[in-house]
């Protein structure tokens, strides 16, 4: 790149060489031992957002993110799908702990590069109101492929009802946009 005084300047972004070919989110597994790149919020008073490392909750490996229930928390990451490609898929591993009033929803929205669950929302791709205890993880699987060619963020939020507290966590791992 150069700049209109000529100076060269060049621009060094992070690869994630544990992603398989075709796979666009990075630490989408939570291996790392953290979130990043996945951008977390929450309710300092009602819930938190964290890396599990207890091998024994996670979906594979070691790692998984853990969302505890009160309402108020998010966790997103921004990506872009390419265009050119025949077929976008978003597949994630979702495990709730205990039974909860909260509800998770899972929504695209389109990356706009402002503000994080303040983008216009594509599509909402699961709403799991009051689920009961999962006995493992569930594997649920998106077709993204009406978005290729377009920036977008995938967000996880979870709600809690006024006056009805909740323990217990959601725990999402393994999260993967594929493109072929």
């Amino acid at each position: 790149m150069v700049d209109t005084y000529g100076a060269k300047s060049s621009i060094t972004l992070p690869v994630d060489t544990s992603n398989p070919s075709g796979q666009l989110l990075f630490n989408f597994n939570f291996e790392t031992g953290t979130l990043y790149p996945w951008v977390a919020g929450f309710s300092p008073l009602l819930s938190n957002v964290l890396v599990d490392a207890n091998a024994a909750d996670a979906f594979d490996g070691t790692h998984a993110a853990i969302m505890t229930f009160g309402g108020g928390s998010y966790l997103s990451q921004r990506t872009w799908i390419p265009s050119g490609k025949t077929s976008a898929t978003l597949v994630v591993h979702l495990r709730v702990t205990s039974d909860t009033t909260d509800t998770l929803t899972l929504e695209l929205r389109k990356d706009t590069g402002l503000v994080i669950n303040g983008e216009t929302v594509l599509a909402t791709l699961a709403t799991f109101a009051r689920p009961g205890a999962t006995s493992g993880y569930l594997t649920l699987s998106y077709d993204l492929t009406p978005w290729i060619g377009q920036k977008v963020a995938l967000d996880f939020h979870d709600t809690e009802p006024a006056k009805e507290p909740s323990t217990g966590n959601f725990l999402i791992d393994d999260v993967t946009l594929t493109v072929h």
